[in-house]
């Protein structure tokens, strides 16, 4: 995004509709409800640009609407007596299925179920690491963790999902 005044209307429209369909999917993927993530959507985006102020750097847009937008969804989850969850179901499919097929490959099925395993904190590092593209030192804001406690998890994450895909390729007889 280009440096622009802060405050103008349209920078932060342009901001928002470039990662609007990147904060409903991490949204949707934390509350598993549509109108849920609608209205979480909706209250980040108020919540961003009435705390404009408090952006230093334009160019540090992205990590900072994604931090409003997890704790938006944390706040939902807290209200609505739910626990957050990350869970890549219909996320996945998108984004593991080859363009050109109608099926999910049987390795995008496997680490599908092999990233539903994870704990809630280590699926959110790695959807925003690998998914969303989003660097560490943005992941640890958003997260509230040191940057070594971030790289820390995901190394153990992708530890973790490694032994269970083996595990799950061991078990169906395929080498």
């Amino acid at each position: 995004m280009p440096i622009i005044p802060i405050k103008d209307k349209e920078w932060f429209t342009a901001g928002v509709m470039e990662y609007q369909d990147r904060m409903y999917r991490i949204a949707f993927n934390m509350l598993r409800n549509e109108e849920d993530a609608k209205d979480v959507l909706q209250d980040t985006l108020l919540r961003a640009y009435s705390s404009l102020d408090s952006l230093k750097d334009p160019e540090k847009f992205r990590p900072w609407i994604m931090q409003i937008l997890v704790n938006c969804a944390r706040d939902a989850c807290r209200r609505r007596s739910r626990a957050a969850s990350v869970q890549l179901d219909e996320y996945a499919d998108c984004i593991l299925w080859r363009e050109n097929d109608n099926e999910p490959t049987l390795d995008s099925i496997w680490l599908q179920e092999g990233i539903q395993q994870l704990d809630e904190k280590s699926r959110m590092i790695l959807l925003l690491y690998y998914f969303e593209e989003i660097e560490i030192r943005d992941i640890s804001r958003i997260m509230g963790m040191s940057v070594s406690a971030v790289k820390v998890r995901l190394l153990r994450t992708r530890q973790k999902l490694k032994k269970l895909l083996s595990e799950e390729v061991h078990e169906n007889g395929q080498a």
